[in-house]
């Protein structure tokens, strides 16, 4: 560190990692930095510890047992998620750190991942949902994700409603810094994946049955 700014940052960051890994204790702490090799990077030594939260500080409203979603609030079922769907879910841990984000797997096939943002309220709101490899979900898994949420009191961020498709117009128009494609406009595609998730889920019943 070659600035009191660094320093500052440095401290601010210990204190993260103390409030949100239990196993950090001043003890802990020492013992990691004796043990850094003289080029370790900051950012990655920051990295490996915020990998280990156990505590976050913010937890979306999504029951434990809940049977459509699971809310990721460990550094380690981030990296195991990241594992899962082949993104960079890992690199995110430490924005569930500082509260600011959410990420909430949907648990029926094909799987989908929702991004949530915290507000200043404490609430969450979804912004974009993703599937495998960062892929683009169908309308119809977007807008059932997105309406499952919204009962759980998780509700998505508007697009607006000046036009349909209005993502792809916006698109088409040069604007790019807009929110993901959650399913606004595709009714009839919603009602379907209603109807298929239903369907499922009625067969997933009977089998235990």
């Amino acid at each position: 560190m070659h600035s009191v700014d660094q320093i500052e940052s440095a401290n601010a960051a210990l204190t993260l990692i103390r409030r949100v890994v239990s196993t950090a204790s001043d003890d802990a702490i020492r013992q990691s930095v004796e043990h850094l090799q003289p080029k370790t990077d900051l950012a990655d030594f920051f990295s490996r510890w915020l990998n280990k939260m156990d505590r976050p500080p913010a937890v979306p409203p999504i029951p434990k047992n809940d049977p459509d979603f699971a809310a990721l609030t460990t550094g380690e079922e981030m990296i195991a998620l990241g594992r899962r769907y082949q993104n960079c879910a890992a690199q995110q841990v430490p924005l569930v750190a500082t509260g600011s984000h959410a990420y909430i797997e949907w648990l029926h096939e094909p799987g989908a991942i929702a991004d949530c943002r915290r507000t200043t309220d404490g609430r969450f709101v979804l912004v974009d949902i993703f599937v495998h490899r960062n892929g683009r979900p169908s309308p119809a898994l977007c807008a059932t994700v997105r309406r499952k949420l919204e009962a759980r009191g998780i509700p998505a961020l508007s697009s607006g409603d000046g036009c349909p498709r209005v993502r792809d117009v916006l698109h088409l128009l040069g604007m790019w810094d807009t929110c993901g494609d959650l399913g606004f406009g595709h009714e009839a595609d919603m009602e379907e994946g209603l109807a298929a998730l239903e369907q499922e889920l009625s067969g997933e019943v009977a089998n235990a049955a």
